[in-house]
Formats: structure tokens, C-alpha cells, sequence
């Protein structure tokens, strides 16, 4: 990961953590590849891409359906 990437995934979470203050949110990382984003006590982020590696929790390659979701 470059450094621009990283400051940006802290300036995302700073955000999210002022505006959803109190309410933990579920987040998805589509297409996440090697750039894995760790839970925390604000977000709750779920790791999609369609090849299998270390620390994806969905497997699953978008151009097919259904997509491995629950209706909301």
C-alpha cells in the first residue's frame, strides 16, 4: 500500500467515526486484493474479491449472480 492510500484510509475512518459517532457500521471492500481493512470499534469491514487469499471473508467474483448478500 503507497502512503497516499494509507493517509486516505485514516482520513476515510476519521470520518466515519465523527459523522457515525456511537453507531458501529458495516462496510464492504469490494475488490480488496492484498489492501485488507481491519475492523474496528466504528466499522465493521467486510474484504470481497473474487480470488482467494489470506484474511478475504467474501469470495466472490461480482460479474455473477445472485451476490453472496441478505436483502437489507
Amino acid at each position: 500500500m503507497q502512503l497516499h492510500e494509507s493517509a486516505q484510509l485514516i482520513e476515510l475512518n476519521r470520518v466515519i467515526k465523527n459523522k457515525f459517532n456511537g453507531t458501529k457500521l458495516k462496510a464492504l471492500n469490494i475488490g480488496c486484493g492484498n489492501q485488507i481493512l481491519e475492523s474496528d470499534e466504528s466499522v465493521n469491514w467486510q474484504n470481497l474479491d473474487k480470488y482467494e487469499r489470506d484474511k478475504i471473508d467474501i469470495i466472490h467474483d461480482l460479474d455473477k449472480y445472485p451476490y453472496p448478500f441478505e436483502d437489507s
